[in-house]
C-alpha cells in the first residue's frame, strides 16, 4: 500500500512538472509586441538582441517606465535602445529622456514623435511612400560604411538637420524628397548623441538581408552594455509612486515563479515519502513491574546498615518476610502494628505478637524444619551488629525461598 501512494505522488509531480514546463514556454513564445527582443516572431528584434548578447555586450531588457526608474541609472558605458511606436504621451517621453541622457548613446528604433521629439530638436519623421526597397548608406559614420545596403522602410523615414546641420549625418536615403532611413545627431545640451533609425533593418525577417545585420549591431553595441527599452502604452508619470511596486516585482519575480514554486513544493513532498521511514511496531512490555521480595528486603538492610542500627534493619526485615509468608500461606498478620513496636527500647529483643505461632507452625509444616528452629529465626531475638545481620538476612532469604519454593 505504501508503494502505490509514493507512486501516486510521484505521478503527479510528474504531471506538474510538464505542466509548468508547458506555462513558462507559452510565457516565453507569447511576446508578440513590434520590435520587443523578446518577440521571435517576424515584426520582433529578439534575433538581433541575441545576436549583441553573444558578441559579449550585456544585454538587458527593460520593459515600461516605473522598471526603468527602479534600473540603475545607464552610464558612459551604457548604450541605451528604444525601440517601438507605442503611443506614449510627452510628459512620459520626457521622463524617459531624463532617465537616460547620460547614457553613451541612444538609439532610437521607429520612435513615435513625442519620444523622438524628447531626444532631439534636429529630427523629425518623414511620411511618405518610397519604391525604394533597399537603401545605400552614402554616408561617412562610425561603424557604417558608404557601401551598406539595408532593407529600406517603404512608409516612414526621417528628416535631419531641422535647425542646423552641424554634426548631423544622414544615411541610407528613401529617395528624393522621402528622408532617409537612418540620422545621427550628437549630444546637444547635456543629452547623449542620439541615432534614430527605421525599422526594417532590425527586424527578424529582414535581419539576414544585405547588411541589416552588420550596420544594426555596429551601431548598436558600441559599449560593453546595452540596456533595451520597450515603452508601455500605460506608462504615467502620475502613477509611478503607486505602480512602482507592483512593477517591480513583475519584472523580479517572472510569471513561470509561481508553477515552478508549486513544482519544487510537491517534489520534496515526493522525497519525504520516498525516501521516509515508517516506525516499527511499539514493543509489548509487561507492566506494571515485578522486583523481587528479596531484593526489597537487601535494600532495606542495606539501608539501615549504613544507618549503624543493625537490630533495627534486622527488624524490618523480619517484618517484611513474615508478612509475605503469612500473605502466601493466607495467614492473618499485621504488619503495620509489628513496625510500630520497633519504636519500643527492646527492640533487640524477641516478638511477642500472638500470631506469630500460627505462622510459625504453618512455616516449620512447609519446610520441614524444626519450629523451635523457625521460632529463632522469626520471634527470637535479632542480631545487633553487622556480622550477626549479614547471617540473620540469609537465614531469613533462605526461608522465604523455602516456604515460596522459589529457585
Amino acid at each position: 500500500m505504501w508503494w502505490v501512494v509514493g507512486g501516486v505522488v510521484v505521478a503527479v509531480v510528474l504531471v506538474l512538472a510538464v505542466l509548468a514546463l508547458v506555462s513558462a514556454a507559452g510565457n516565453r513564445s507569447s511576446n508578440t509586441t513590434p520590435l520587443d527582443p523578446g518577440n521571435r516572431g517576424s515584426d520582433g528584434t529578439s534575433a538581433l538582441a541575441s545576436i549583441i548578447d553573444d558578441h559579449g555586450v550585456n544585454v538587458s531588457v527593460v520593459r515600461g517606465l516605473d522598471s526603468l526608474r527602479t534600473t540603475s541609472t545607464p552610464g558612459a558605458d551604457t548604450t541605451v535602445v528604444i525601440s517601438g511606436q507605442t503611443v506614449i504621451s510627452t510628459d512620459v517621453a520626457e521622463a524617459i529622456y531624463d532617465r537616460v541622457r547620460s547614457a553613451h548613446r541612444v538609439v532610437l528604433i521607429d520612435p513615435s514623435y513625442p519620444l523622438l521629439a524628447a531626444f532631439t530638436s534636429q529630427v523629425s519623421t518623414s511620411y511618405g511612400e518610397s519604391l525604394l526597397s533597399v537603401s545605400k548608406a552614402d554616408c561617412t559614420l562610425e561603424g557604417i560604411s558608404p557601401s551598406d545596403v539595408v532593407t529600406s522602410d517603404p512608409g516612414n523615414g526621417f528628416a535631419g538637420g531641422l535647425n542646423t546641420t552641424t554634426g548631423v549625418t544622414q544615411c541610407f536615403s528613401r529617395g528624393q524628397n522621402n528622408g532617409v532611413n537612418m540620422v545621427s545627431v550628437p549630444a546637444d545640451l547635456g543629452g547623449p548623441p542620439v541615432v534614430a533609425m527605421t525599422a526594417p533593418m532590425t527586424l527578424n525577417q529582414n535581419l539576414a538581408r544585405y547588411d541589416n545585420s552588420g550596420v544594426a549591431i555596429r551601431t548598436i553595441a558600441t559599449t560593453d552594455h546595452v540596456l533595451w527599452y520597450v515603452p508601455q502604452r500605460d506608462d504615467k508619470v502620475s502613477d509611478q509612486n503607486s505602480n512602482s511596486d507592483q512593477h517591480s516585482s513583475q519584472s523580479v519575480f517572472p510569471r513561470a515563479v509561481g508553477p515552478l514554486f508549486l513544482l519544487a513544493f510537491f517534489a520534496v513532498l515526493a522525497l519525504i515519502l520516498w525516501q521516509g521511514r515508517r516506525f516499527g511496531p511499539l514493543a509489548t512490555e509487561p507492566l506494571p513491574a515485578v522486583v523481587k521480595a528479596i531484593e526489597t528486603t537487601r535494600s532495606r538492610g542495606r539501608m539501615y546498615r549504613r544507618a549503624g542500627a543493625a537490630d533495627r534493619a534486622a527488624a524490618v526485615l523480619r517484618v517484611h518476610t513474615i508478612a509475605g509468608i503469612a500473605g502466601y500461606l493466607g495467614l492473618p498478620y499485621d504488619p503495620g502494628h509489628a513496625l510500630d513496636t520497633l519504636d519500643e527500647p527492646d527492640v533487640h529483643t524477641s516478638s511477642t505478637d500472638p500470631a506469630l505461632a500460627a505462622i510459625i507452625s504453618a512455616v516449620a509444616d512447609a519446610t520441614g524444619r524444626d519450629p523451635a528452629q523457625v521460632s529463632a529465626l522469626l520471634a527470637g531475638p535479632l542480631p545487633t551488629t553487622d556480622p550477626d545481620l549479614v547471617r540473620f538476612t540469609d537465614a531469613l532469604t533462605a526461608l522465604d525461598k523455602e516456604v515460596l519454593r522459589r529457585p
